[in-house]
């Protein structure tokens, strides 16, 4: 299973604004080479799938903000 992220921060507040049942915050994550972390360009433009340890992806996280 993957996450959704998005390369741009407003399309991800956009798509939180658009589907409020998937929360109202938005975290902003850096992903560095060699910590397992996989993706692939999916759906809409800027869009991303991320597979990698949910561990690590917390750890990854720089930043929560409410849309």
């Amino acid at each position: 299973m993957g996450i959704s992220v998005y390369r741009l921060p407003e399309a991800a507040r956009e798509t939180a604004r658009r589907w409020p049942k998937i929360g109202d915050h938005v975290a902003e994550i850096r992903l560095s080479d060699g910590h397992g972390f996989n993706f692939a360009h999916t759906g809409q433009p800027h869009h991303l799938t991320v597979w990698a340890d949910p561990f690590k992806l917390r750890e990854a996280i720089t930043d929560i903000k409410a849309v």
